[in-house]
């Protein structure tokens, strides 16, 4: 009996249907052009995430060599400090005359 119902329910549909071929055929396409829209934003989001993604890690490169450029330079200035108080310690030896006893 429920199979009945369901089985006549569905003809009525399908004759609603076919009497309304026309709506049919633009609900159809209506519904393709608005699939197709949907897929080329989503391209277009895909795409604008990547560019954000390629954006974040040329940044955090640039940043890490500003990083590495500030500690380097650090250290450089650091083993110039080290090198002149080296120089600043053996430079009064050099005058100073040394007697073996």
């Amino acid at each position: 009996m429920r199979h009945d119902r369901e089985i006549h329910a569905h003809k009525v549909q399908a004759y609603a249907i076919s009497q309304r071929d026309s709506n049919l055929t633009k609900a159809m396409t209506n519904w393709q052009e608005k699939s197709a829209y949907l897929l080329k934003e989503l391209i277009k989001f895909k795409t604008y995430v990547e560019s954000l993604q390629a954006a974040i890690r040329r940044r955090e490169r640039a940043l890490a060599v500003t990083n590495w450029e500030r500690k380097s330079s650090y250290l450089l200035r650091e083993i110039i400090k080290f090198e002149t108080h080296i120089v600043s310690l053996e430079a009064p030896m050099d005058n100073k005359k040394v007697v073996l006893g």
